[in-house]
């Protein structure tokens, strides 16, 4: 449809043209190719293929005619059209191994990609040194999802040519698909030093320096490619470049940007869920992991992440489906097991939860979250030995991690170690001076070791954090009554009861 009403549009300028001749002047076959070849390079394709067609009808033996004829008609998205006159060049020249090429990036753009490398190694034969023929054969592989047979087929390209700026280019894809960061970065740049204005070098340079975590970079490069093209994965990639550097309302917008382009990648959708969950968003986080899901079911990390949106909103069961999916595609990955036991945990099914958190310190026994949360379990479960050596494990791990110093003072009360507990306390204190869990937990230790000033401090400034506390009101109350300070005591006890505390059932609370 496209070449019919582009003929019906030239007809008139082909007859002006057709006048603009002078008086007397012959008209060749060669006169009417070089009018094609100068309509071709303006990219007027279909008015150069009227003029090759004049040229024919008085030579159609001409090479070159019958070879800027499938070009144009390449040009023109005519892939079969194209194709024919390329058989025809090499009907009258079997030994042209610019046909071939030709043909193979015809067959290619038809999704015969088995011709196309035979017309590939057909050049080949003719000529072992063609650059451009190896680089055919490599595209056809890589099109077929032969990576390694493409990646050697691109080297022999550019060692016999390095200025050949399209393999290098396919090069840094095909390290971006086999996970060679650093090839791709370097390949990536061989390309832009032949072409700096190149999209798809700017792209594969964005992707590896994103798997690299050099965020920033990854963006200037994203930003780049879309200078010159206007691409969905280039706006996915910087995305995630935007995501890498914590700008999340950004990157949502460029995931958007993306998906407006192409709605079918389930990485711009899972992408999009990440930043979305990061902003709290969890409900329009799970819409869109959803989304990237229905697109693509094999990803264990985008289930795994589901699991995780799906434990924030309370939806336990569901975090538990969908970690046990992310589990069956990959029974090695430790945060899905860890998902699923917090999940369990949350419903109450402490032995399940406990085997959960097993299995993910058995993958990772440097988790330090893990440990905390087998820590959580042990004390579900009474066992306050376990757990102290779980906790102990965890800040041994990561002396940072504030809820495991926090726990391990409250088993260490369980075991009647007041001041060891209030060790514990002052060291997530140190960590988060504005923890009001730490400060009821260290009042309660002091408390229980006589220091009732001290813990009357510690309770006001747990309830100035957090006036909300309820265990803290409480242990106010009591440390109040036995100084002496009935009326305040009995105003502390009441807002306690007030914040629904229940001294027989309200265990020591946890961060």
């Amino acid at each position: 449809m496209r070449s019919k009403i582009g003929l019906c549009l030239v007809l008139p300028i082909l007859a002006l043209i057709f006048c603009s001749t002078s008086p007397g002047e012959e008209y060749t076959a060669d006169y009417w190719l070089e009018k094609a070849n100068n309509y071709y390079n303006e990219g007027s394709f279909d008015i150069s293929l009227l003029s090759i067609n004049k040229s024919l009808e008085i030579d159609p033996t001409n090479i070159e005619a019958w070879m800027l004829k499938g070009n144009s008609f390449y040009a023109l998205d005519m892939y079969k059209d194209a194709l024919d006159d390329y058989n025809k060049v090499i009907q009258l020249n079997p030994s042209d191994t610019e046909a071939y090429n030709a043909k193979a990036k015809a067959l290619l753009k038809l999704g015969n990609y088995k011709d196309a490398i035979t017309s590939s190694n057909k050049s080949i034969e003719i000529n072992p040194l063609d650059a451009e023929a190896w680089t055919g054969q490599g595209n056809a592989f890589f099109f077929m999802g032969k990576y390694k047979l493409a990646l050697g087929s691109y080297n022999k390209s550019v060692n016999l040519d390095s200025s050949f700026e399209e393999t290098w280019s396919a090069r840094a894809k095909i390290f971006n698909l086999l996970g060679y960061s650093q090839e791709a970065l370097s390949a990536s740049e061989n390309a832009l030093s032949l072409n700096p204005d190149d999209a798809e070098a700017w792209l594969n340079r964005a992707i590896a320096l994103n798997k690299m975590g050099r965020f920033e970079d990854a963006r200037l490069s994203s930003s780049k490619s879309l200078n010159n093209s206007n691409n969905a994965l280039a706006w996915t990639n910087k995305g995630i470049a935007l995501y890498g550097l914590g700008r999340n309302e950004d990157a949502l917008l460029s995931y958007n940007e993306g998906i407006k382009i192409n709605s079918s990648d389930p990485v711009a959708w899972a992408g999009k869920s990440m930043a979305l969950t990061e902003m709290g968003m969890y409900e329009e986080a799970l819409t869109s992991y959803n989304t990237s899901l229905e697109l693509d079911k094999s990803k264990s990390d985008v289930w795994t992440r589901k699991a995780q949106v799906l434990n924030e909103l309370a939806m336990y069961e569901e975090a538990i489906k969908s970690s046990t999916k992310a589990i069956d595609i990959n029974p090695f990955d430790a945060t899905a097991w860890s998902n699923k036991g917090n999940a369990q945990y949350n419903l109450g099914k402490s032995t399940d939860a406990l085997k959960s958190f097993e299995k993910t310190l058995e993958i990772n026994p440097l988790d330090s979250a893990a440990w905390h949360s087998k820590g959580l379990v042990f004390v579900e479960l009474g066992n306050y030995r376990s757990a102290l050596d779980s906790f102990d494990k965890s800040t041994k791990i990561d002396s940072k991690n504030v809820a495991s110093w926090i726990n391990r003072g409250n088993v260490l009360l369980k075991l009647n170690r007041s001041e060891d507990a209030i060790s514990s306390y002052e060291k997530a204190l140190g960590l988060d001076p504005s923890s009001s869990a730490a400060l009821y937990g260290k009042g309660f230790a002091l408390n229980q070791t006589g220091m009732h000033d001290e813990a009357l401090t510690s309770y006001n400034k747990a309830i100035d954090l957090n006036p909300s506390n309820a265990a803290a009101w409480y242990g106010k109350g009591l440390v109040l009554k036995f100084l002496g300070s009935m009326a305040e005591s009995g105003k502390a006890l009441a807002k306690a009861e007030e914040l629904r505390y229940t001294n027989s059932t309200k265990k020591l609370e946890e961060q």
